[in-house]
Parts: structure tokens; C-alpha cells; sequence
């Protein structure tokens, strides 16, 4: 086989995928059916299955990038798969471009040459954080943190609840002004819009996709009874958690805080992981991140290969 065929990735794929991302156990943001189809509009994406592992490429006019191969690839069967993707690849015109992270190359060192050539790019590299201590915030250099929770805990009466179709109406309704409050003025205003339409179809699809959400609603003030918070994400392998989104009231002193530490307490409390996903090289995204005290990168990057070992 020289040329595979490749199925645009809808939501009907995915009791095809999602069992064969559960096989890799990867922590990376990306490796769920959900975040593929999240952000298919802005980044279309594309799947065959080839010796029962799915690859999921991304086209382009002049070069196709694809994942590592996702499921079982043990046996030899990683390596086959490669084989078949590096020959349609060269039947197309091309060297294989392939996404990795730094999670995955133990088990790429006897299949691909040059990995000191990977192209690392920091702004795709995901947080990954303790569980525990985004719950509990402990420890000196979290000590700031835990001082914008005690000081939302002392001014304001609020519950946390799970986004259900009974409440993600309102979530909607809050992500709108969210956007509004926080617009640029400028051409980064498409990317603001481009991430909110995503943040919308996951709550819109949140049972579909069986994305796990939380929100935080005001009891007191001004704001009683108004959502100021709410986040989405899933478990993505067997001790991580991943927070795909993330939307709060800045003004409100601790709202992200709250958020944050509900989110991991409700939904990570038996897992050893939480992964923020990257800062797209926003500088105060960046600065915000690293405030919480991450225990590693995930570093992210491309390689193009034309052989394999």
C-alpha cells in the first residue's frame, strides 16, 4: 500500500478513536477524540486506520503533518504502520512530518534517525502539574495563590457546580461577556474569537464528547446568582487529568483561583496529574502558568523524515 485514504474527523468517530487513544497513554493536550474535533474547524483534521492504529494527519497544499501512530504499537506494529505512512508520504511528494513530544521518543530511538533535529517549539509545550498541589496549594511558592483564595473565600459566598444541560446555558451566556471584556482591538481579536467558538462547541457538546465541567457561582453581591467561572476538561490517560479551557472574571479577585482548585479537586482527586495545556506564547499566559508551579514541559515539536533505521 502506497497511498492511504483519509476521512475528515466528525463527531461520529469517535467510538472509532477514542479506544485507540486510550491505547497510547499519552499526557499530550492533543490525544483525545475530543480536542482533535474541538478544534477541527480551525485545524481540520483527518484519520485512516492502517493495521489497527489510527493516523490522523493534517493536510496541507504543499506538505501533510501527521501524529505518531496512535494505539497498540507494540509487536513491531508502530514500526510497520510508520513504514506504510513514510511510503504515501514519498508517493505524495513529500518527507513524513511527524508530530512527537518529549514523552514518546524512548520509544522512537530504534525507528527514526535525527531526533536531535526535532524542531522544539516552546509555545506548544504543555504544563503539567501535581494533582495535590493544585488542590491544596501548599507550600511557600504557592503561597501567593493561596492568598487570592482565602481573600475570594472571605469576601463572597459561592458554590461550585458540575456543567450540566441545566446550567451550560448560562456558561454560554458568561463566555460572551468574557470575550466582550477582553477583546484587543486588534487583529488578535480572530484568535480570541477562534478560541471562544471552540470553548462554545465544548459546551455545547460537552455529553457528547464526555468532557467533564465545572463552574463557580456567586451567592452574595452584586453578582448573586451569576456564573463567574466555569473550566472543561477530561481524564486523558490513566493519572492525568487536562484542562482544556478556562474562562473567569479577572475583576473578581481569586476567580481563576477558585476555578482552578475546584476543577482538581472535583475531577483529578485520584489522579496524579493536571495538564494545563500551553501558552500559545502569550507572554502573560506564559508568566500566569509558570506562576503555579508546573513539574515539567511537555515539550512539543516536528521532525521530517525521509528513512526510517
Amino acid at each position: 500500500m502506497s497511498t492511504l485514504t483519509f476521512k475528515p474527523i466528525t463527531l461520529q468517530d469517535r467510538d472509532i478513536l477514542t479506544p485507540y487513544f486510550e491505547k497510547t497513554n499519552w499526557r499530550d493536550c492533543n490525544s483525545s477524540f475530543a480536542s482533535l474535533y474541538l478544534w477541527s474547524e480551525q485545524y481540520p483534521a483527518s484519520y485512516t486506520i492502517v493495521n489497527d492504529m489510527a493516523v490522523v494527519c493534517y493536510p496541507h497544499p504543499t506538505i501533510y503533518s501527521y501524529y505518531l501512530p496512535i494505539g497498540d504499537g507494540s509487536g513491531g506494529r508502530q514500526r510497520e504502520v510508520l513504514e506504510v505512512m513514510l511510503r504515501h508520504a514519498k508517493s505524495q511528494g513529500t518527507p513524513l512530518r511527524l508530530h512527537l513530544t518529549s514523552e514518546v521518543l524512548d520509544s522512537v530511538r530504534d525507528t527514526l534517525p535525527h531526533l536531535e533535529n526535532i524542531q522544539w517549539k516552546r509555545e506548544l509545550a504543555d504544563y503539567i502539574y501535581p494533582s495535590d498541589k493544585l488542590r491544596t496549594l501548599s507550600g511557600k511558592k504557592l503561597h501567593s495563590k493561596k492568598n487570592h483564595l482565602n481573600r475570594f473565600l472571605a469576601e463572597n459566598e459561592w458554590r461550585f457546580e458540575e456543567i450540566t444541560t441545566s446550567n451550560k446555558t448560562e456558561c454560554l451566556s458568561m463566555l460572551e461577556i468574557w470575550q466582550k471584556e477582553n477583546r484587543y482591538g486588534d487583529e488578535r481579536d480572530i484568535g480570541l474569537e477562534n478560541e471562544s467558538q471552540t470553548v462554545r462547541r465544548s459546551l455545547e457538546r460537552l455529553e457528547d464528547l464526555r468532557l467533564s465541567g465545572g463552574l463557580i457561582r456567586l451567592l452574595s453581591g452584586e453578582r448573586s446568582g451569576q456564573v463567574i467561572a466555569f473550566s472543561v476538561g477530561e481524564p486523558i490517560t490513566g493519572d492525568t487529568f487536562v484542562t482544556h479551557f478556562e474562562k473567569a472574571f479577572g475583576q473578581i479577585n481569586g476567580a481563576y483561583t477558585i476555578i482552578n482548585q475546584k476543577m482538581a479537586e472535583h475531577f483529578a482527586k485520584d489522579l496524579a496529574y493536571i495538564n494545563r495545556e500551553d501558552d500559545a506564547g502569550d507572554e502573560g499566559l506564559r508568566k500566569a502558568k509558570l506562576s503555579y508551579q508546573p513539574e515539567f514541559l511537555l515539550e512539543k515539536g516536528a521532525l521530517q523524515v525521509t528513512e526510517l533505521l
